[in-house]
């Protein structure tokens, strides 16, 4: 299956189970600065199928559902940048710091 460029797999008899259900997890993005402050405005993207804009951080954060994988995410803000991989499957909090 593919959602919003990332695609997962999963193994399944529909001989016995004819239903193949795909959950997402809520996945949320902090972006902070080299003194741990919150950065509003930074342009958050991760990599699907080529690299897609989530949006820009709210109060530090910016959050989207997505299949659990390993993602590379990438964080923005004025001419700096933090880029972050991350199996959001056992963690779904991103967290990313530009320095």
């Amino acid at each position: 299956m593919e959602y919003e460029g990332i695609s997962n797999n999963k193994d399944q008899d529909i001989s016995t189970n004819p239903t193949v259900i795909f959950n997402t997890v809520l996945t949320t993005v902090q972006v902070k600065d080299a003194q741990n402050q919150q950065i509003n405005g930074a342009e958050v993207s991760y990599y699907g199928s080529g690299w897609k804009v989530i949006g820009n951080t709210v109060n530090g954060e910016v959050t989207k559902e997505l299949l659990p994988k390993q993602i590379t995410f990438k964080a923005k803000y004025n001419s700096k940048q933090a880029q972050k991989d991350q199996d959001i499957s056992t963690n779904n909090i991103v967290q990313l710091t530009i320095e």
